[in-house]
């Protein structure tokens, strides 16, 4: 639902080129939306939304500028698997990771899983 809701805001940002969305585990690999989700975008107006859920590859952290986790779990994950292919690739090159919450106004606010 972030995914979608960030690309509906963004849309038009011709500063945001490229948005995904995955998982620090393959629970739902290849896994479409939740129907209660998919219904609560529709609600908010956003009805283009087509994803399947798929966990993150290392080269995310070269291929976006952010990593945005939900909460801080997810956090020290995306971390740890930074630092992996920082030890591989160097500092310069990789996003950033940081909580999602972050841009809402409240630096650390965590995004609660339903």
């Amino acid at each position: 639902m972030a995914e979608a809701t960030f690309l509906s805001l963004t849309q038009h940002d011709p500063r945001v080129s490229k948005v995904d969305s995955a998982g620090t585990d393959a629970y739902h690999t290849d896994s479409l939306p939740d129907p209660r989700t998919m219904s609560t975008l529709e609600d908010n107006n956003i009805l283009s939304y087509e994803h399947a859920a798929r966990k993150v590859h290392l080269s995310d952290f070269t291929n976006f500028d952010y990593i945005l986790a939900m909460d801080r779990e997810n956090l020290r994950d995306l971390q740890r698997l930074r630092q992996r292919v920082a030890a591989k690739k160097g500092e310069k090159e990789l996003g950033k990771v940081m909580l999602f919450g972050d841009f809402g106004g409240i630096k650390g606010e965590e995004v609660v899983d339903p």
